[in-house]
């Protein structure tokens, strides 16, 4: 298994990553941290090519074919753009 990463990462992320690397589907609960804040959500929708959405009228969001795009209902409503590895998957 090869993962090409374009940022440096601690080596605790890098095991949490290997550990629940598998392709991660629609319906599926992930983990992701933003501004120190632990924030969970259901998957709606996977992309493998490139895509553009549009997210609160007014931010758009890019993803190149690069990684798996997840397009991911959190729990207060909102939805997001992330990357698969920026996420992890729930058990």
């Amino acid at each position: 298994m090869c993962l090409k990463v374009k940022t440096r990462l601690s080596m605790n992320r890098w095991i949490e990553i290997i550990k629940n690397y598998r392709m991660i589907k629609k319906g599926e609960k992930v983990r992701w941290t933003q501004d120190q804040t632990t924030l969970f959500g259901i998957v709606e929708e996977t992309y493998v090519y490139k895509i553009t959405r549009k997210i609160k009228e007014n931010s758009l969001v890019r993803f190149s074919n690069a990684n798996k795009a997840l397009y991911i209902k959190s729990q207060d409503g909102s939805h997001v753009l992330k990357n698969d590895t920026e996420v992890i998957l729930c058990r």
